[in-house]
């Protein structure tokens, strides 16, 4: 482990410092804080810097979850955002302990692009508010009805 560690942390602490903005702007739109963010992106580094250890494995923030954790976070709000990273790593660690990631061949190309691009218009949609200037309007556990009260709110566009 002390050899990992030796030859891994200035990868870690490159990553970690790269996704900072991607970290603070999912970090925002899953309802959390941007300190949140960064603490998250610095930790990942850290991590990745011990227990990294492919040379084509790259490690750090992604959009794909942020439409799902919304949700949770409005529902039961951000203290629950550890307890899920935690639960998806464990889920992760199941995935590769049983072997299932030899089953991926399997998924169509089409699923992963529709998979694709649903999660780019979950972000992209969930951004309204911030991309017009909207600011103190309700928010929604569904993603339609925090779109139709961006839509009633048209006229508090800040631009």
């Amino acid at each position: 482990m002390k050899e990992k560690l030796k030859s891994n942390w200035k990868s870690g602490i490159t990553v970690s410092f790269v996704s900072l903005p991607l970290s603070i702007s999912l970090a925002v739109a899953a309802g959390a804080t941007p300190l949140m963010g960064v603490i998250t992106a610095i930790w990942a580094g850290l991590v990745a810097s011990v227990l990294g250890g492919s040379n084509y494995n790259i490690v750090g923030p992604t959009g794909a979850l942020s439409g799902i954790l919304v949700v949770y976070a409005l529902s039961y709000g951000v203290a629950i955002l550890p307890f899920l990273a935690i639960l998806s790593g464990l889920f992760i660690l199941l995935v590769y302990i049983l072997r299932f990631e030899r089953y991926i061949i399997f998924i169509p190309s089409s699923v992963i692009h529709g998979f694709t691009l649903g999660v780019a218009f979950i972000i992209a949609l969930g951004q309204l508010n911030f991309s017009l200037g909207i600011t103190g309007i309700a928010q929604h556990e569904r993603l339609i009805a925090n779109i139709g009260e961006t839509f009633l709110n048209l006229e508090r566009t800040n631009l």
